[in-house]
């Protein structure tokens, strides 16, 4: 799967949701959420059975690390759903990069919490990485994915 492609379906989210907001989007897709107070180490999980689709929650997440988790388990469904199918992708560690998939839910992830606008104005500023994901509220390997993405399409930036 491509990076383009990750990024228009992002996007295409966004506008259907008319908001980046992640529980819209949810809310637009149909996506019952669930809060589950029995997850010791899973942070989330997206479920595809019988035509529902279906986000668990840890009830124990911060607001900044649940936006995340629900971004990214939101990448999996517009990404992975045939995947999910009857099985379900748990989320253990949040940046889990030893996967093609779970990469490819945080660049979905990231383009959803970080709009190209907000780097673009940052980096025209002179402002470093560290202060980027402050300014933002979110998190640096978060942010980190976002500026990798970018450049996959097209931008350059160099190390900030």
């Amino acid at each position: 799967m491509n990076s383009l492609y990750i990024y228009k379906k992002a996007l295409a989210d966004i506008k259907k949701a008319g908001s980046n907001n992640v529980f819209d989007i949810a809310k637009s897709k149909n996506i019952e959420l669930i809060y589950c107070n029995e997850f010791n180490k899973l942070l989330g999980m997206y479920a595809y059975m019988l035509k529902s689709r279906i986000i668990l929650l840890s009830n124990n997440l911060d607001e900044q690390t649940e936006r995340i988790v629900l971004a990214h388990e939101l990448g999996h469904d517009a990404l992975h759903r045939k995947l999910a199918k009857n099985t379900g992708l748990k989320e253990f560690i949040l940046y889990n990069m030893s996967s093609a998939t779970e990469y490819e839910a945080n660049a979905y992830a990231s383009h959803i919490l970080i709009s190209d606008k907000d780097i673009l104005e940052l980096t025209k500023n002179g402002k470093n990485l560290i202060e980027i994901s402050s300014i933002l509220g979110c998190d640096i390997n978060l942010t980190l994915i976002k500026l990798r993405e970018m450049n996959v399409l097209g931008y350059n930036f160099k190390s900030i």
